[in-house]
């Protein structure tokens, strides 16, 4: 949250976590939420930063809530071997029954330096300067 804040995105954000207080309105001057049920407009994208168990019930929320893609920052998949993989193509066999477009997981995130968007929904403090290069990673 911090780094998107910091970076100016120039979209609506919302914090979304079931252990929030039910009376916190904002985390950070960002409208906080219980549940995506509880906002009144469309999400476009979720950022997921949550412990690899709890994946799921937030891919369920999005999804059921007509969220189409998906930045899982969230570890403990493929990088943890042989039982790791199966929860990683079960994060995604979910994600498709819904119609999810998903990166990660175990993602560094995505950044979009265009003026008009500012997007730094990732795990970098910082955004690098604008220019024309794309930079696409795997491990």
């Amino acid at each position: 949250l911090r780094n998107l804040l910091a970076a100016g995105f120039t979209g609506r954000t919302y914090a979304v976590n079931r252990a929030f207080d039910e009376g916190l309105a904002t985390l950070d001057g960002v409208p906080a939420h219980r549940s995506l049920g509880e906002i009144d407009e469309r999400v476009d994208l979720a950022v997921i930063a949550v412990p690899a168990h709890r994946v799921p019930e937030a891919v369920a929320d999005c999804g059921e809530h007509g969220v189409q893609g998906l930045v899982v920052l969230s570890a403990g998949y493929a990088e943890r071997g042989s039982a790791g993989r199966e929860l990683q193509r079960e994060l995604v066999r979910q994600a498709r029954s819904y119609g999810m477009r998903i990166i990660g997981p175990n993602a560094f995130g995505i950044i979009n330096t265009a003026e008009s968007v500012r997007l730094n929904a990732s795990l970098a403090p910082e955004s690098p300067a604008r220019g024309r290069i794309g930079l696409f990673t795997q491990s």
